[in-house]
Protein backbone atom coordinates (compact mmCIF):
# COMPACT_ATOMS: atom_id res chain seq x y z
CA UNK A 1 0.00 0.00 0.00
CA UNK A 2 2.81 2.43 0.89
CA UNK A 3 4.60 1.56 -2.36
CA UNK A 4 1.48 2.45 -4.38
CA UNK A 5 1.21 5.78 -2.58
CA UNK A 6 4.87 6.59 -3.27
CA UNK A 7 4.55 5.63 -6.93
CA UNK A 8 1.39 7.74 -7.25
CA UNK A 9 3.07 10.80 -5.73
CA UNK A 10 6.20 10.36 -7.82
CA UNK A 11 4.30 11.26 -10.99
CA UNK A 12 3.26 14.65 -9.61
CA UNK A 13 6.70 16.18 -10.08
CA UNK A 14 7.13 15.01 -13.64
CA UNK A 15 4.47 17.16 -15.28
CA UNK A 16 5.53 19.81 -17.76
CA UNK A 17 5.45 23.46 -16.69
CA UNK A 18 3.14 25.32 -19.07
CA UNK A 19 2.92 28.73 -17.39
CA UNK A 20 5.41 31.16 -15.95
CA UNK A 21 5.38 34.49 -14.18
CA UNK A 22 6.66 37.66 -15.81
CA UNK A 23 7.26 39.91 -12.83
CA UNK A 24 7.71 43.71 -13.09
CA UNK A 25 8.95 45.98 -10.29
CA UNK A 26 9.10 49.77 -10.52
CA UNK A 27 8.31 53.13 -9.00
CA UNK A 28 6.55 55.80 -11.07
CA UNK A 29 7.09 59.53 -10.60
CA UNK A 30 6.72 62.82 -12.45
CA UNK A 31 9.61 65.09 -13.45
CA UNK A 32 9.40 66.87 -10.06
CA UNK A 33 10.03 63.57 -8.25
CA UNK A 34 6.47 63.15 -6.96
CA UNK A 35 5.10 59.62 -6.98
CA UNK A 36 2.22 59.04 -9.41
CA UNK A 37 -0.52 56.81 -8.02
CA UNK A 38 -3.16 56.63 -10.74
CA UNK A 39 -1.54 54.54 -13.46
CA UNK A 40 -2.13 51.39 -15.47
CA UNK A 41 0.06 48.58 -16.78
CA UNK A 42 -0.54 46.18 -19.62
CA UNK A 43 1.30 43.40 -21.39
CA UNK A 44 1.31 43.22 -25.18
CA UNK A 45 2.86 40.90 -27.72
CA UNK A 46 5.32 42.40 -30.22
CA UNK A 47 2.45 42.98 -32.68
CA UNK A 48 0.78 45.36 -30.22
CA UNK A 49 -2.05 43.02 -29.22
CA UNK A 50 -2.98 43.44 -25.55
CA UNK A 51 -2.56 40.11 -23.77
CA UNK A 52 -3.27 41.22 -20.19
CA UNK A 53 -4.51 44.44 -18.64
CA UNK A 54 -4.74 47.29 -18.46
CA UNK A 55 -4.59 46.88 -14.67
CA UNK A 56 -4.42 49.67 -12.11
CA UNK A 57 -1.10 50.00 -10.31
CA UNK A 58 0.10 52.20 -7.44
CA UNK A 59 3.15 54.46 -7.68
CA UNK A 60 5.42 51.74 -6.34
CA UNK A 61 4.42 48.31 -7.57
CA UNK A 62 5.22 44.66 -8.16
CA UNK A 63 3.02 43.20 -10.90
CA UNK A 64 3.06 39.57 -12.05
CA UNK A 65 1.70 38.55 -15.45
CA UNK A 66 1.04 34.84 -16.10
CA UNK A 67 2.59 33.91 -19.46
CA UNK A 68 3.38 30.68 -21.36
CA UNK A 69 6.60 29.13 -20.06
CA UNK A 70 8.57 29.45 -23.28
CA UNK A 71 10.80 32.19 -24.66
CA UNK A 72 8.77 35.05 -26.12
CA UNK A 73 9.03 38.82 -26.73
CA UNK A 74 6.63 41.15 -24.92
CA UNK A 75 6.00 44.86 -24.45
CA UNK A 76 5.28 46.23 -20.99
CA UNK A 77 3.37 49.51 -21.21
CA UNK A 78 2.78 51.86 -18.29
CA UNK A 79 0.41 54.78 -18.70
CA UNK A 80 -0.73 57.56 -16.39
CA UNK A 81 -3.39 60.10 -17.32
CA UNK A 82 -1.78 63.35 -18.51
CA UNK A 83 1.60 61.71 -19.14
CA UNK A 84 3.32 60.10 -22.11
CA UNK A 85 3.19 56.31 -21.98
CA UNK A 86 6.32 54.38 -21.04
CA UNK A 87 7.08 51.13 -22.80
CA UNK A 88 9.87 48.61 -22.69
CA UNK A 89 10.55 45.40 -24.55
CA UNK A 90 11.29 42.22 -22.61
CA UNK A 91 12.17 38.66 -23.60
CA UNK A 92 10.63 36.14 -21.23
CA UNK A 93 13.03 33.28 -20.65
CA UNK A 94 16.07 35.41 -21.46
CA UNK A 95 16.26 38.68 -19.51
CA UNK A 96 13.21 37.87 -17.36
CA UNK A 97 12.47 34.50 -15.76
CA UNK A 98 10.24 33.35 -12.89
CA UNK A 99 13.16 33.95 -10.51
CA UNK A 100 14.56 37.07 -12.23
CA UNK A 101 12.02 39.92 -12.37
CA UNK A 102 12.14 42.92 -14.67
CA UNK A 103 13.45 45.67 -12.35
CA UNK A 104 12.71 49.01 -13.97
CA UNK A 105 13.74 51.15 -10.99
CA UNK A 106 12.32 54.67 -10.95
CA UNK A 107 10.39 55.60 -14.09
CA UNK A 108 10.05 59.35 -14.65
CA UNK A 109 6.93 60.08 -16.66
CA UNK A 110 6.89 63.16 -18.87
CA UNK A 111 3.79 65.31 -19.03
CA UNK A 112 2.01 65.46 -22.39
CA UNK A 113 2.22 69.27 -21.99
CA UNK A 114 6.06 69.31 -22.06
Amino acid sequence: MVLLLILGLGGCGSRFVTQGGLSVLAEIQNTQGQQLNICEIELQNQDGKTLQGPDSIPGKFHKVFIVPAHQADYLVIISCQGFKAYQTSVIYGENVTPIRPLKLGVITMESVQE
